[in-house]
């Protein structure tokens, strides 16, 4: 079971809510729905003896500085110790390694690079056209475009 599968007691996301992790066969439950288990020396889903109940911690993605990004990049461009530099800004080596590898200083606009359909002059003419007629469909606009 991965952390975003569903409570195996209540059935709802697992997100952002205390856990726990039955050990050894590692089902995940709500802290609160755990309390509420009528025994727990047995596993609710599979009945085999439960040894250890353990807290699971949810960690929230970090977001990390454009500063410290660009600072990274130029270290390695300049053949310095990026490794170094990362670990004291608290960045991850992963994290760093990929901003190394892809070697822009800056991080990629979200979203693609898909141009929008119409302009801003089309998308005000289109309103105004839906303004004087309220009644006005897609297939009206197409004709009269």
């Amino acid at each position: 079971m991965q952390v975003q599968d569903n409570c195996a007691f209540c059935l709802v996301s697992m997100k952002r809510r205390a856990l726990k992790r039955l050990q050894p066969f590692r089902h995940l439950f709500h802290a609160d729905c755990f309390e509420n288990v009528p025994t727990a020396t047995s596993c609710p889903i599979c009945r085999s003896d439960v040894t250890v109940a353990e807290s699971v911690e949810r960690r929230a993605n970090i977001k990390y500085s454009a500063e410290d990004r660009k600072r990274i990049v130029e270290a390695a461009n300049k053949g310095l110790d990026w490794v170094q530099l990362a670990e004291s800004l608290n960045v991850k080596y992963k994290t760093a390694y990929v901003w190394v590898s892809s070697g822009t200083p800056q991080a990629l606009r979200r979203g693609g690079t898909k141009e929008r359909a119409l302009s801003d002059n089309e998308v005000a003419v289109m309103v105004q056209w839906i303004e004087e007629d309220a009644t006005m469909t897609l297939t009206k606009i197409r004709e009269k475009n």
